[in-house]
C-alpha cells in the first residue's frame, strides 16, 4: 500500500470511526426500543384476548353452578328418565312443558344453543331446542370424544370445541343433576355459542396485514389449533404441529403452560414476533403475533436513511483526505522511485531530491549507503554461487521467490518437473495465470518472517510438502526460500488407509445397533446415528459426561473391562435415569494411526423388556380375569377336551383341576347328549348364546345354567377349540321378579292421583307378590295416631281396635317400629333393615316373661295370625307408617320377602311425601286465592267509598264555591275588570279542580258500573280513549247481554281493559286495538288484540318501559285468577300482542297452573 493511500485511510479512520460508533448506538437504541412496544402490544392483546375468553367461560361456569340446584330439574328430570320409554305419557309431556318453561328461551340470552338433560345412563331426555330434541331423544351428547357425560357426573366440565356438518365451532358444558337428597340424577348439558369468542379471536385489528389471533390446545405430544387461521382458514381442529417442531413455537410454548413473547417461526415456516399466554381454567394456549417484515418496517426504513447518510459523509471525508495525503505523498513517491531503480542492480543511480527537510537528509544517506553496498557486492556474489551449487543437487526441488512472485533461483530438480521460468512470474509459468493463486500460502512467510509449513498440490498433479523460509539475497532483497519434497506415494498410501476406515465408518454408521469408538481418556472418537439419537452429539466431552451428566466414569459400565483384558466383554444394564436398558458387545480396537480403542456395539433392548413384561403381565391379567369371573368359565379342545378352568368351575362342579383338564366336557351335565349338540353348534354356527343346560355337582346337587360359547383361533387363524362360560340364572330371576314388582310399584305411583287410591293399589300388589292374606298400612297422622289408611283381610273390628294405636300410649311392635324405638325383647325378630318378622307368634310369646308380655297388646296373637311382619316406611330419616302383613299360617311370610319390602317402602315413602305436599299446595293456594279475593273485594269497596265520598262531598263543595264566585262576578258588573279579572281565573282553577275530581272519581270506581252496567261504562270508556288518543283506531265487538255477566266481574272486567288499554297506549306504539267481549260455551272470554311493537315474554333483562308494563301484566292477571279467571297473553318483538282473560258463567273451579319459578 502506498504512502499516499495510508495517509488516506488513516484520516478516514479518523473521521469514519466516531461516525460509525455513535450511528450504531443511535441506531441499536431505537430499533431496541421498537422491538421492545412491539413486543408490549403483542403480549397486552394476548393477555386481553386470554381474559375475555376466561370472563366467558366464567360467566358461564357461575351460571352452571347456580343451575344445579334448580328446583325444576330436581322435579321433572327423574320424571322424563322414568318415563323416556313413553314420551306419549301425560306425565312426561307436563315434566317436558314445565322445562320449556324455564329453558325454552334460556339458551340463547345465556350464549347457548340448546340446553339438554341427559338421564343417569347419559341418554338425551329433555332438549330445549324441539328440532335437536327429536333427533338426540334417548341419545348419548354429542360429544365426538364421548366425555361430556362422565365428566359432568362430578363437575362442571366444559368439553373439547368440535364443528357440526355446517362447520359452526360448538363445545359441550355439562355439569350434575342431583336430587333433593343430593343423589346423582343425571347430566345437565349446554350446547355453548362460541360464535362471540371465535369472533373476538379472528378480530385482527392492530395486527396489520399479516398478523392474527389463534387459540390451541394440546393433545398428546402435540398442538392442535382451534379456530381457523387468516393464511388457512380450514385449520381449525384439523391442523396440529408435533410439540418440539420448528415451526408454530408460539402456540407450543402456550399449551405447555408457559407465557411470553420473542420471535419465532409459525406455522408457515415465517419469521414473526409474538406473545403466547396460557388459559388454565380451560388448558388452552393463546398466540397473537405478526410478520416481523410488517412489525419492524420502520426499523428497514431507518436503517437505509443511516446508511444514506453515512455515504454521502464519506465520499465528503474521503476527498478532503486524498488532498492532503497526496501533498504529503509526494515527495515520498520520488524517495521509493529511486530505492526500486537502486535495488534493481544500478548502483549509480543518485536520488534527485534537493528538498531542505527531513526527505532531502534522507535521500544523502540512502545516496551513501549505495556505494557501500557497490563495494560489498562482488564479495557476496561469490558466496551466493557456492550456495547455488549446494541446492542445484539436492533430491528435493528448492527455489526463490522474490516479492512481486518473480524466480529468480530454481535448482535442477524445480526444472525438470516444471521447466524454465524466462522471467515469468511463479504463477505465469506454473499455471499459466495472470493473477497471483488465491490459494498460494507461501507468501505468509513476508508477513509472518517465520518459518511456514504446509502442503501444496503441483501443476503435475502431485502431492509436494512444502517448507517457506524467509531469504535476505546479498543485495539485501526480501525473498522466500521454498523446498518442495514429493510425498505423492505415501498420500496415496494414506488416502487408501483413510478410505477403507471410511468405508468402514459408513457401514457402522447405517447398522441398527448403537456403536461408538472410546479412547481410553472416555472420549468418544466415533458415534454412529444410533448412538447419537440416543445420546445426541458428545461435543468434546467424555462419554459419561455427555450421556448420563456424570462427573466420573459410570461404575456399571464394564467397557474398559476390554483395555484390560485384551478380550471382548458382553454385558446387559438398565441405565441411570430411566434411559432405558441396553445389551451390549465391546471389542478391541486398533485405528489406522495405531491408536487403541474400545468398539462398542450396544443394542437398545428396553421395548423388548417392555414387551415381555406387557406379554408376562397380559398373561396375568387375562388370568386374573378369568379367575375373578363369577361364572364357570372352561376351554374345550377341538376333540372335546377340557384344557383349562377357573376357579368358578371348580366351586360349580366340586372337583379339582387337575380332576378336570382332560377330560370330556360332556359328562358334568345332566344331559350329555344335549352339551354334545351345543358344543357342535358352536362349531356351526361360531356361536352360541343363552343355552339351557343344568350343571351337576359331585355331591349331587344340580344348577341350572344358561351355556354360553365361541371358536378361538390362533394367529393364523386356525380354530384351536371353544371357550365357554355357564351362567348362573337363579338369582338373575329373582332379579326380574324384582323389578317387574318396582315397575308395577312406579305405575301406579304414576297412576293415581290420591294416597288413598295409592295405598289401595299397594295393598293388592303386596298380595299378589306374597300371597298373605292379611295386609295394611298405617299412616301417621298429625295427632300421633296410627290408624290403617288401607287394608284387606283384616276384619271390621280389628281395623277398628287397631286404628286407635297411639305413638305415645300404646304399648306393641307397630308404635314401636315407627318411633325407631324397639324393644329389647324385639331385637332376636329384628331384621338388619329395622323390620320385625316372626314367623312363629305362639313360640315367640312362650319365650316371653309374664312382665315382657305386657309390652304387647296381643290382639294378634289372639286372633291366630302365627306369621306376622311389620315394615317400616320411610322418606329420608323420617318413619311416615308401617306395611302390617299378618297370617294365620305359619312361616308364610318368607324374609327374603320382608326384604324386598323394606326395599320398595322407601319409594313408597316418596309416593307418601308427594301426596302430603300436594295435598298441603293444594290447600296453601285455596287459601291464598280466597283471601286474595277478599282484598280485592276490600279494595274496590274502599274505592268505591272513597269515589263517593269525593262525589258528596268535595265535588259538591268544589260547585258551592264556583256558584259563589260566579255570583261575586255578576254583581260587581262587567265594567269592573280589576276585581273580576282575579275572580274568573279562581272559576277557571275550580272549573279544572272539579275536572280533576270526577277523574280521579272514574278512576277508582265509575259510578256508571252500579248505574248502567259494564257494557255502557265500556262504550263510554272507548269513546273516551279514542279522544286522548286520536292516532290509534279501537275496534269493539261485544257478543253477551248485561244479564249475562256476573256483577261480581263487571268491575274486574272494567280494570283489565282499563289496564291493558292505558299499556298499549303508553308503550307499545300500535295504530289499532281489537277488543272483544262474547259469551262462548258457558264461558265469558275477554280479548284484547294491538299491532304494537310487542315483547319478549321470557326476556329477563328488559328496559324501564317494558319492566313497567309488564307489572301491569301482573296486576291483570292476579285480578283474573282471583276473581275465578284464566289469563294468558302472546306476545313477540315487531309482532303485537293478545291477552285473553275466561270466566266460567256456571258455578266451577277453573284450574289454575302454580308456576314456580327457581329462586
Amino acid at each position: 500500500m502506498s504512502i499516499r493511500s495510508k495517509l488516506t485511510t488513516m484520516f478516514l479512520a479518523i473521521a469514519f470511526i466516531p461516525l460509525f460508533l455513535i450511528s450504531d448506538i443511535m441506531f441499536n437504541n431505537y430499533k431496541d426500543a421498537l422491538e421492545a412496544n412491539r413486543l408490549k402490544q403483542l403480549e397486552n392483546l394476548a393477555r386481553y384476548k386470554a381474559d375475555k375468553i376466561e370472563t366467558f367461560f366464567a360467566n358461564l361456569n357461575i351460571y352452571f353452578g347456580l343451575s344445579q340446584v334448580e328446583y325444576v330439574v330436581k322435579k321433572n328430570l327423574p320424571v322424563l328418565s322414568r318415563l323416556a320409554h313413553d314420551p306419549g305419557n301425560s306425565e312426561f309431556i307436563a315434566a317436558k312443558r314445565r322445562l320449556d318453561g324455564v329453558y325454552g328461551k334460556l339458551p340463547s340470552n345465556l350464549g347457548f344453543f340448546d340446553i339438554m338433560l341427559t338421564n343417569s345412563e347419559g341418554k338425551v331426555v329433555y332438549s330445549s331446542n324441539p328440532e335437536h330434541f327429536s333427533k338426540e331423544f334417548l341419545k348419548f351428547l354429542p360429544d365426538p370424544q364421548q366425555k361430556a357425560f362422565n365428566e359432568g357426573k362430578n363437575k362442571i366440565y366444559f368439553s373439547d370445541i368440535f364443528f357440526t356438518k355446517a362447520d359452526r365451532p360448538r363445545m359441550l358444558a355439562t355439569e350434575p343433576a342431583l336430587d333433593f337428597d343430593g343423589n346423582f340424577i343425571g347430566v345437565i348439558a349446554a350446547d355453548v355459542n362460541l360464535s362471540t369468542i371465535y369472533t373476538m379471536i379472528q378480530d385482527v385489528t392492530g395486527l396489520g396485514e399479516t398478523g392474527e389471533t389463534l387459540i390451541g390446545k394440546k393433545i398428546g405430544d402435540q398442538a392442535v389449533f382451534l379456530n381457523p387461521l387468516r393464511h388457512d382458514p380450514r385449520a381449525a381442529l384439523k391442523k396440529r404441529i408435533t410439540i418440539g417442531e420448528p415451526t408454530g413455537c408460539g402456540l407450543q410454548r402456550a399449551v405447555k403452560r408457559q407465557k411470553g413473547v420473542g420471535q419465532f417461526f409459525d406455522y408457515r415456516g415465517k419469521k414473526v414476533v409474538g406473545a403466547w399466554q396460557y388459559i388454565p381454567s380451560l388448558d388452552w394456549g393463546v398466540v397473537a403475533k405478526i410478520d416481523t417484515e410488517e412489525a419492524f418496517v420502520d426499523i428497514e426504513n431507518l436503517k437505509k436513511l443511516v446508511l444514506m447518510l453515512l455515504v454521502i459523509t464519506s465520499v465528503s471525508a474521503g476527498i478532503m483526505a486524498f488532498s492532503i495525503a497526496r501533498s504529503v505523498a509526494e515527495p515520498i513517491k520520488k524517495l521509493s522511485k529511486a530505492a526500486q531503480i537502486i535495488g534493481s542492480g544500478n548502483l549509480d543511480y543518485k536520488v534527485a531530491t534537493n528538498t531542505k527537510d527531513e526527505l532531502g537528509q534522507l535521500s544523502t544517506v540512502f545516496d551513501k549507503m549505495v556505494q557501500d553496498l557497490k563495494s560489498l557486492g562482488f564479495s557476496c556474489d561469490t558466496e551466493r554461487q557456492r550456495l547455488y551449487n549446494v541446492l542445484e543437487a539436492l533430491p528435493v526441488y528448492v527455489v526463490l521467490l522474490s516479492e512481486d512472485y518473480h524466480v529468480p533461483f530454481a535448482n535442477k530438480f524445480f526444472r525438470e518437473r516444471f521447466g524454465e521460468s524466462h522471467g515469468k512470474r511463479c504463477y505465469e509459468y506454473l499455471f499459466n495465470r495472470i493473477e497471483a493463486c488465491e490459494n498460494c500460502e507461501t507468501y505468509k512467510v513476508m508477513k509472518t518472517n517465520a518459518l511456514h509449513h504446509w502442503e501444496w498440490l503441483g501443476p503435475d498433479n502431485r502431492n509436494y510438502d512444502i517448507y517457506d523460509y524467509p531469504f535476505v539475497d546479498t543485495d539485501g532483497s526480501r525473498m522466500i526460500l521454498k523446498m518442495g519434497i514429493d510425498i505423492t506415494e505415501r498420500r496415496q498410501a494414506e488416502l487408501a488407509v483413510h478410505k477403507e476406515r471410511q468405508r468402514l465408518f459408513e457401514v457402522l454408521e447405517t447398522l441398527p445397533a448403537m456403536i461408538c469408538l472410546f479412547t481410553p481418556d472416555y472420549k468418544v472418537a466415533f458415534a454412529n446415528r444410533a448412538f447419537r439419537d440416543k445420546f445426541g452429539e458428545s461435543g468434546g466431552r467424555r462419554c459419561y459426561e455427555y450421556c448420563f451428566g456424570g462427573t466420573q466414569p459410570c461404575e456399571f459400565c464394564e467397557a474398559f473391562k476390554v483395555l484390560e483384558t485384551g478380550k471382548p466383554q458382553h454385558w446387559e444394564k438398565a441405565l441411570p435415569g430411566g434411559a432405558g436398558v441396553i445389551d451390549a458387545y465391546d471389542f478391541p480396537f486398533t485405528d489406522v494411526d495405531g491408536s487403541h480403542l474400545i468398539l462398542e456395539m450396544a443394542l437398545d433392548i428396553t421395548e423388548q423388556k417392555r414387551t415381555q413384561e406387557k406379554l408376562r403381565q397380559s398373561y396375568q391379567y387375562t388370568r386374573s380375569l378369568i379367575e375373578a369371573s363369577l361364572d364357570p368359565l372352561v376351554t374345550i379342545s377341538a376333540e372335546g377336551k377340557i384344557t383349562d378352568v377357573n376357579e368358578a368351575t371348580i366351586k360349580a362342579t366340586g372337583l379339582s383341576r387337575q380332576e378336570l383338564v382332560g377330560t370330556e366336557f360332556f359328562r358334568y351335565f345332566t344331559e350329555p347328549e344335549k352339551a354334545r349338540e351345543g358344543y357342535r353348534q358352536v362349531f356351526a354356527k361360531g356361536q352360541v348364546t343363552d343355552y339351557p343346560l343344568a350343571l351337576c355337582h359331585k355331591s349331587g346337587s344340580i344348577t341350572e345354567v344358561l351355556y354360553n360359547a365361541t371358536l378361538y383361533r390362533n394367529k393364523d387363524g386356525e380354530i384351536q377349540g371353544v371357550f365357554a362360560a355357564a351362567r348362573d340364572v337363579t338369582e338373575r330371576n329373582e332379579i326380574a321378579r324384582r323389578t317387574n314388582a318396582t315397575n308395577a310399584l312406579l305405575t301406579i305411583f304414576s297412576k293415581k292421583s290420591s294416597r288413598k287410591d295409592y295405598l289401595d293399589a299397594l295393598i293388592g300388589l303386596i298380595q299378589s307378590w306374597s300371597g298373605c292374606q292379611n295386609i295394611g298400612i298405617r299412616i301417621v297422622n298429625d295427632k300421633g295416631y296410627i290408624p290403617y289408611e288401607s287394608y284387606t283381610g283384616f276384619s271390621r273390628e280389628f281395623w277398628k281396635s287397631e286404628s286407635r294405636l297411639s305413638l305415645e300410649h300404646s304399648q306393641c311392635v307397630c308404635p314401636r317400629i315407627i318411633a325407631g324405638n324397639p324393644d329389647p325383647r324385639d331385637a332376636s325378630m329384628m331384621t338388619p333393615g329395622g323390620s320385625f318378622h316372626c314367623d312363629d307368634t305362639d313360640a315367640f310369646v312362650a319365650r316371653l316373661s309374664p312382665e315382657e308380655k305386657t309390652r304387647f297388646r296381643n290382639v294378634c296373637i289372639q286372633i291366630g295370625f302365627l306369621s306376622l311382619s311389620v315394615i317400616p316406611i320411610r322418606y329420608r330419616e323420617k318413619v311416615l307408617g308401617t306395611i302390617h302383613l299378618a297370617d294365620k299360617e305359619k312361616k308364610k311370610i318368607p324374609l327374603a320377602l320382608v326384604e324386598f319390602l323394606e326395599s320398595i317402602a322407601l319409594l313408597t315413602g316418596e309416593a307418601i311425601n308427594r301426596f302430603n305436599l300436594e295435598d298441603k299446595l293444594r290447600e296453601s293456594e285455596s287459601r291464598l286465592r280466597f283471601l286474595s279475593s277478599q282484598l280485592l273485594s276490600l279494595q274496590e269497596d274502599e274505592r268505591k267509598r272513597i269515589s263517593a265520598e269525593l262525589h258528596d262531598d268535595i265535588a259538591a263543595k268544589l260547585a258551592a264555591i264556583k256558584f259563589s264566585l260566579e255570583k261575586r262576578v255578576l254583581q260587581t258588573g262587567k265594567t269592573n275588570d280589576e276585581v273580576n279579572q282575579p275572580l274568573k281565573d279562581i272559576i277557571s282553577m275550580v272549573l279544572d279542580t272539579i275536572v280533576s275530581t270526577r277523574r280521579i272519581m272514574v278512576n277508582l270506581r265509575p259510578a256508571m258500573i252500579d248505574d248502567l252496567g259494564i257494557l255502557a261504562t265500556l262504550n263510554w270508556y272507548c269513546r273516551e280513549f279514542e279522544q286522548i288518543f286520536d292516532t290509534i283506531h279501537l275496534e269493539k265487538q261485544v257478543n253477551i247481554e248485561e244479564t249475562e255477566i256476573p256483577d261480581h266481574l263487571k268491575i274486574v272486567i272494567f280494570r283489565i281493559v282499563q289496564e291493558a288499554m292505558n299499556n298499549i297506549a303508553k308503550h307499545s306504539g300500535a295504530s289499532n286495538i281489537s277488543l272483544v267481549l262474547e259469551k262462548t260455551n258457558d264461558f265469558l272470554m275477554l280479548s284484547i288484540e294491538d299491532n304494537g311493537q310487542g315483547f319478549d315474554v321470557e326476556n329477563k333483562t328488559v328496559k324501564a318501559a317494558e319492566m313497567i308494563q309488564r307489572f301491569g301484566m301482573v296486576n291483570m292477571e292476579e285480578r283474573a285468577r282471583f276473581s275465578g279467571g284464566d289469563f294468558s297473553i302472546k306476545s313477540l318483538k315487531g309482532k303485537g300482542t293478545l291477552l285473553k282473560v275466561t270466566w266460567p258463567l256456571k258455578p266451577m273451579k277453573m284450574p289454575y297452573h302454580l308456576r314456580i319459578e327457581p329462586s
